[in-house]
This record gives structure tokens, C-alpha cells and sequence, in this order.
């Protein structure tokens, strides 16, 4: 096979792969708000049943814990989207430079 083919078809594979992650990361974002949302209603039902301030605290500072995740991993997955959008710029750009 011509070498130039084999890196074509490598580096589009490749750019699939990270849409992929970006994807995965979003999802996982998704799920630590979601579980962020939960333990906070849990930590209000605590206190509702007048459960010692410790307990509910740790659930509180679980819910913190991972709203600052979900945070990171969307701002990775938005990151991610970013590179692949400039480099399917620049791939645009290269090609109207070819002879």
C-alpha cells in the first residue's frame, strides 16, 4: 500500500478516536453531576431527620467533590472538541495550499 494512504487513513482513525473520548468525557461529566445532584438531596433528607451534622457533611463534601470532577471533565471534553475543530482547520488549509 502507498505510505501516504496508510498515514491518511492512520490519522483519521486517530481523530475518531478522540471524538470518542470527548464523548466518554461528556457522558462522565454528565454522571457526576447527576450523582452530585443526588447526594445533595440526600444530604437534605439528613438534615430533614435531624441525623448528626458529621454524616451529612461527608455527604456534602462528597457532592463538592465530585461537582469539582464533572467540572474538570467537561472542561477537558470542551478541550478536546477545540483541538479536533482547529485541526480539521488546518487540515482544510493544507489541502487548498497542494498544487
Amino acid at each position: 500500500m502507498n505510505p501516504k494512504t496508510i498515514a491518511e487513513s492512520f490519522y483519521t482513525n486517530l481523530g475518531k478516536y478522540d471524538l470518542q473520548n470527548a464523548r466518554r468525557l461528556r457522558l462522565a461529566a454528565c454522571a457526576q453531576l447527576g450523582r452530585t445532584g443526588s447526594l445533595k438531596a440526600k444530604a437534605k433528607d439528613m438534615g430533614d431527620k435531624k441525623l448528626p451534622p458529621e454524616k451529612i457533611k461527608l455527604v456534602e463534601d462528597e457532592a463538592l467533590i465530585r461537582e469539582k470532577l464533572a467540572e474538570k471533565l467537561a472542561l477537558y471534553s470542551t478541550n478536546v472538541d477545540k483541538a479536533i475543530a482547529t485541526r480539521e482547520q488546518m487540515d482544510v488549509e493544507k489541502k487548498k495550499k497542494k498544487p
